[in-house]
């Protein structure tokens, strides 16, 4: 009976793996899926149900694709697949189901990046995925792990292992309102003295620049991202998070978070943003209360009932 109960956990140890691979997609960049490990698997979803999160609603074009690959994972395998809706209002409730280590058996929780996230590995609450990543073949003969393009992959990783795939890639652009710039006769900012000079000019008519929230610390750091990029480039922000340097060692970073107050002082940004959650700063753009949003190529599909029609929305 022990021998049993053994063998029916590593095969839903196996399942979990496989169908964290496949729901991953592993395409390069964007949402992090991430499988449980098999303390908390064995008190997860019950029977041969695998409980996936999903940051789509049902309903969406998204969803269709996360329930084709359901499909898929549940023919290959004799095995149901429970696609649960895991974004914004739904991750309190996920977050508690965590701490009673009832939790999903795949979910967005874990990006090296992001510090405050390492404790799923090291509270062994993961699958340790690095087998399955790199046994797994990928179109082409590569495996799943070298399919993931390399500016990804330590993101995915904690101590060279792997926990988590990439979903899928995502483009960020300045979204903006083509009505509004062209009534002022501006052209998209190509620099930052570019992009004061049009935040100055929308504020003294009465436009808030910049849509964000101020309350989802993603969407705001994303802002410090680029001003990173532009100022110093990615290798020397990577060996600050993944390696010995330290953020006084490079002047740059002071000079990008200058920018970024900058560019608070100036009110660049939508009015009250501090208290705003994203969803309302995103609808406060399309409304035309805002000129422009820093935001994914998912703005439209998330937000396609709040898009007026006539809306001239332009990206740079």
């Amino acid at each position: 009976m022990a021998r049993e109960v053994q063998r029916s956990l590593i095969t839903r140890r196996e399942l979990l793996g496989r169908s964290a691979l496949v729901a991953a997609g592993v395409f390069g960049g964007g949402p992090l899926l991430a499988a449980c490990g098999e303390s908390a698997s064995s008190q997860g979803s019950s029977g041969d149900a695998i409980e996936v999160g999903v940051l789509y609603q049902a309903g969406s074009p998204f969803y269709e694709a996360y329930q084709r690959v359901a499909d898929q994972v549940e023919s290959d395998n004799d095995v149901s697949v429970d696609l649960i809706f895991a974004n914004t209002e739904a991750r309190p409730k996920l977050q508690l189901r965590w701490r009673q280590g009832n939790p999903p058996d795949v979910d967005y929780v874990f990006n090296s990046g992001d510090r405050t996230s390492l404790h799923y590995v090291t509270d062994g609450q993961l699958l340790d995925l690095t087998s399955r990543m790199q046994d797994a073949e990928w179109d082409g003969g590569t495996s799943w792990a070298d399919a993931i393009l390399p500016a990804f992959r330590k993101f995915c990783q904690l101590d060279g292992k792997y926990y988590m795939a990439p979903e899928s890639a995502v483009a960020v652009g300045l979204f903006y309102n083509g009505q509004l710039f062209d009534d002022k006769g501006f052209d998209p900012p190509t620099t930052w003295s570019d992009l004061m000079e049009i935040c100055e000019s929308f504020r003294a008519d009465g436009v808030s620049p910049i849509a964000v929230t101020g309350t989802f610390q993603p969407y705001m750091g994303m802002w410090w991202d680029y001003l990173l990029l532009r100022e110093i480039g990615p290798d020397a922000v990577m060996d600050v998070a993944h390696g010995d340097a330290k953020l006084a060692d490079n002047p740059g970073f002071v000079t990008s978070a200058t920018n970024l107050a900058d560019l608070v002082e100036a009110e660049g940004f939508l009015d009250g943003f501090e208290g705003i959650d994203f969803t309302a700063a995103q609808a406060s753009f399309f409304q035309g209360d805002a000129a422009m949003i820093l935001m994914g190529s998912w703005l439209q599909g998330e937000m396609k009932a709040s898009i007026p029609e006539d809306l001239d929305l332009r990206v740079a």
